[in-house]
């Protein structure tokens, strides 16, 4: 899950910088992907994580 975020936030590094959306509102989901850490090595994961990511 976290590679798959990390995969659409380098996505949307590469894209021209839009203007902002005339009423204001953003996409939650582009909202939240810029919110990620650029840093591309993989989070450190624990099996006792699995069920937070399920």
């Amino acid at each position: 899950m976290a590679e798959w975020l990390r995969s659409k936030a380098a996505i949307l590094d590469d894209l021209p910088e839009l203007p902002p959306d005339p009423g204001g509102r953003q996409d939650p989901l582009i909202r939240a992907l810029s919110q990620l850490p650029r840093d591309p090595s993989p989070l450190p994961l624990e099996p006792s994580d699995l069920p937070l990511l399920l």
